[in-house]
């Protein structure tokens, strides 16, 4: 994988994490990865005990700006720019024949040319479509970043095509963006969801702070977006009715855009040591996302807390929860915010959404249960 499985503040890392976790218990698992931020002991520390070995790999600089320009010429996405290199490709063949490496799990598109000339079993979990989430990101933005993101889009579906076929497994997170890999034999992709460990993430007594909570990655683009849309679209239609309203942005590395939010009524915390403080602070979770793809973690984890989830119709395709039983969708920033203002006003209304989330991502989010079907998949060679 191109970064290594923790901390777990970004959705591929917690989906390898999980990977990891259940798979060791009947396989020695050899983790490769490219380091692309600082490692520090605690995190390396929560993955050993999961593997037989850890193999960590840096691209260097010279080598990003290189692969930027030759992939620019040659038409591959500018993304695996900094996850690729020949070098170290090398070595992981030589590591998959020395350790008599079974099987192979590659996660996400960017490093999944490292295995396209292993002769073993392998597995490409392409997660999300992700180039169906850059041609969305193309209709926001000035000129050239919209032309920037359509044609790394194009890059992205042509890649995605052409990688299908150098793998004997697929797997990606939904059937919705199942539909946006261009290939002739796409319905052969095993739909292999996101997980919640509902043991860890549970609500506590702890004082409510704020009404409005968001928790993500908060240099990810559209979590971004969806934060300016809520702080310019949504929250002034709710302090006509609630005045004095607070918003809690929660999640690691905020740009500067975020940052500026902070004010009295707006709390912007960075990277929190435990994610749960954020959950049992907030009320109502609120996710307006307008573009990304993927099952949003988040959205299990407000659930799977009992905090009562006001989010979009894009998040809940891949969701699949019933409207106005497990969660609330708005589709305007009138409708956003007359559904926040209801379940702020009415408790009894809050908490019957906060309880059918629980159960719902209770009986069906379940890592073990999930990720049960990568196993299958695997030894079904045999």
């Amino acid at each position: 994988m191109y970064r290594f499985p923790y901390p777990l503040d970004k959705g591929d890392k917690l989906r390898a994490y999980n990977q990891i976790r259940y798979l060791s218990k009947a396989n020695d698992i050899y983790l490769c990865s490219v380091i692309d931020e600082p490692l520090l002991d605690a995190h390396y520390a929560e993955i050993e005990p999961f593997t037989k070995k850890i193999f960590k790999f840096k691209i260097k600089k010279s080598t990003f700006y290189k692969n930027l320009l030759l992939n620019f010429i040659s038409g591959r996405p500018l993304q695996n720019a900094y996850s690729f290199d020949k070098g170290i490709k090398k070595e992981i063949e030589q590591i998959i024949k020395r350790e008599a490496i079974d099987a192979a799990i590659c996660l996400m598109v960017r490093p999944a040319e490292y295995l396209t000339d292993a002769s073993i079993p392998k597995l490409l979990d392409y997660q999300d479509a992700i180039s169906i989430g850059f041609k969305r990101r193309s209709k926001e933005g000035s000129l050239l970043k919209r032309m920037l993101y359509s044609s790394e889009a194009r890059r992205l579906a042509k890649f995605e095509q052409m990688i299908f076929d150098k793998y004997d497994y697929k797997a990606i997170i939904t059937a919705e963006d199942r539909k946006y890999i261009n290939h002739r034999r796409r319905d052969e992709i095993y739909i292999i969801g996101n997980g919640i460990d509902t043991e860890y993430f549970q609500s506590s007594d702890a004082e409510k702070t704020h009404e409005l909570l968001f928790v993500g990655n908060m240099q990810y683009e559209p979590n971004v977006l969806s934060m300016r849309y809520l702080v310019s679209e949504i929250l002034p239609i709710i302090r006509l009715s609630l005045p004095q309203v607070k918003l809690m942005i929660a999640g690691a590395d905020p740009v500067d855009e975020i940052k500026a939010l902070q004010s009295e009524n707006i709390t912007v915390t960075g990277r929190l040591a435990d994610i749960r403080d954020a959950y049992n602070q907030g009320t109502i979770f609120i996710a307006p996302m307008q573009t990304g793809t993927g099952l949003q973690n988040k959205l299990l984890e407000a659930m799977a807390m009992r905090v009562a989830v006001v989010t979009s119709e894009l998040c809940n395709k891949a969701l699949m929860a019933s409207e106005g039983q497990h969660l609330l969708i708005g589709r305007t920033p009138e409708e956003y915010a007359a559904h926040c203002v209801e379940l702020l006003k009415n408790k009894d209304v809050r908490d019957r959404i906060s309880d059918a989330a629980y159960k719902f991502v209770k009986e069906n989010f379940g890592w073990d249960s999930i990720n049960s079907q990568i196993d299958k998949i695997l030894t079904s060679r045999k």
